[in-house]
């Protein structure tokens, strides 16, 4: 303490103020430590104030890097946008290029469209004078057959020799006509033969076709007359079982029994293993016996217009078999053996009481006509888009509801027939996946949609397809709900 505050001494004890000086001293001390605090909150401020700045600043940059990072991505933004204006600009020029070789690639095909139907027409040129060729063929060998006569001399002398002569039949005088020989007539040789052609039968006899080389060869034995038949003509003879006798005719190539009462088929048919065609149309057939099978070398088998119910297994065995008309008879299926007619190429089912046909039915790769109609079909084998030789189908009068996947695959098709089914309930999504189908049928000349009540909506949808149709010639659409022009 300063000497010049000396302590003083209470008067009535003489001691020193201590108490008074200690008090004061910790009001001091307690000042120093206000005073302490408060630098200390103070630099405890400062600190704090610091940290704010420092966390602003911090902030401040962060916002700034926020920033520079959205300028970088609307960078990269424009550049995107830049190059997809590009690749648009590629993609467009792409697609114009894309547009000049389709339009070039058309004109090629329509150039070579052109060219292919010249060539098809030449072909169909070609193929009917063949025909008329062919034909004329087959006309100077059946007057050679037949003896035929063309004038009054060798008449004359064929009659000096006693021999009779006979008119024409009915189905000679077609050809004949046809060709113009309407006066012609053609002989048989009796003489000494008679007897024995009378043993035959006077039918029989009637409708034998004699040959040169039996007449030129004076021929005096019915079995060398018999080994010369190749043709027998026994129509609408009211016959009601075939005679045994003409079984003897193992050279017989052609035979007609169409139009008689005939119920069934004997055993003995598989003799005549040289037949080529076999007419039995319009009788009373019901069934067919298993020796059917055996005529190998049958071409032409004609069965319309019978009791047929069901056919032999062994009708697979007719290899050579290119003509089948099973029309006008009770059969409700048709076996999958039918598949191996491999050479078949016209098939005639139509009123039958069919409701399927054979998945087989497609292995016969050489068809060219196939007729379905008048029957109880709801849907058509996928199996037929198979048949790519196809130029003939005909389905009219079922009940189909729609036609099978991959009809387009049938390109030489040339008449279609949907006449008279249930194609009102195609529905959209059928329509749309059979219009493609039909408009790849660029052969088609003949199409009838007719009687189907398809609706306008249904037909607008098959518009664009049909105007593909360059060789049709020939669309029905009558007996449908078209209230308006499909415009």
């Amino acid at each position: 303490m300063s000497p010049s505050n000396p302590r003083k001494k209470d008067p009535v004890s003489g001691t020193h103020f201590r108490e008074t000086t200690n008090k004061r001293n910790i009001s001091n001390i307690i000042l120093i430590g206000a005073v302490v605090l408060s630098l200390i909150a103070i630099s405890a401020s400062v600190m704090t104030f610091r940290a704010k700045s420092e966390a602003i600043k911090h902030k401040v940059i962060a916002e700034e890097e926020k920033a520079l990072a959205m300028e970088s991505a609307m960078l990269a933004k424009e550049a995107e946008t830049i190059a997809l204006e590009k690749q648009k600009e590629a993609e467009e020029s792409a697609k114009l290029a894309k547009a000049a070789e389709a339009e070039a690639i058309k004109s090629a095909k329509f150039a070579q469209y052109q060219e292919a139907k010249a060539w098809t027409a030449a072909k169909k040129a070609m193929a009917q004078k063949e025909k008329v060729i062919s034909e004329k063929e087959a006309l100077e060998k059946t007057l050679a057959s037949y003896n035929i006569l063309e004038d009054k001399k060798t008449e004359d002398e064929f009659v000096s020799k006693g021999l009779p002569l006979y008119e024409v039949s009915d189905r000679e005088k077609e050809v004949l006509a046809k060709n113009k020989y309407d006066e012609t007539k053609s002989f048989e040789k009796y003489s000494e033969l008679t007897k024995e052609l009378n043993n035959i039968g006077e039918d029989t006899k009637k409708n034998l076709h004699v040959p040169n080389a039996a007449i030129n060869n004076q021929t005096e034995s019915i079995e060398d007359l018999i080994d010369e038949i190749r043709v027998l003509d026994l129509q609408n003879q009211n016959l009601a079982k075939i005679p045994d006798s003409i079984f003897q005719f193992s050279k017989l190539e052609i035979l007609f029994l169409k139009g008689n009462y005939l119920t069934t088929l004997p055993a003995e048919l598989e003799k005549l293993e040289e037949l080529k065609s076999l007419d039995l149309s319009s009788n009373n057939l019901k069934s067919i016996r298993s020796e059917i099978g055996k005529l190998k070398n049958l071409e032409n088998l004609n069965l319309k217009r019978n009791q047929l119910e069901m056919l032999p297994v062994e009708i697979r065995n007719m290899r050579k078999l290119r003509s089948l008309d099973l029309s006008s008879n009770e059969l409700h299926n048709i076996l999958t053996q039918i598949g191996n007619l491999e050479n078949l190429q016209n098939l005639d089912l139509s009123s039958n009481n069919l409701k399927t046909i054979p998945v087989s039915i497609g292995n016969l790769e050489n068809l060219r006509s196939l007729d379905l109609s008048s029957n109880d079909l709801k849907t058509l084998s996928s199996s037929v888009v198979r048949l790519k030789k196809m130029e003939s189908l005909n389905v009219s009068s079922n009940a189909l509801e729609s036609l099978p996947p991959g009809i387009g695959n049938l390109e030489k098709l040339e008449s279609l027939d949907l006449s008279s089914n249930h194609l009102k309930k195609l529905k959209k999504p059928q329509i749309k996946t059979l219009a493609p189908e039909i408009g790849k049928l660029e052969n088609l000349e003949k199409l009838n949609l007719s009687k189907n009540y398809l609706k306008k909506s249904q037909i607008k949808t098959l518009a664009p397809e049909l105007g593909k149709l360059e060789s049709l010639e020939s669309l029905d659409l009558s007996s449908n709900k078209l209230k308006r022009s499909l415009k």
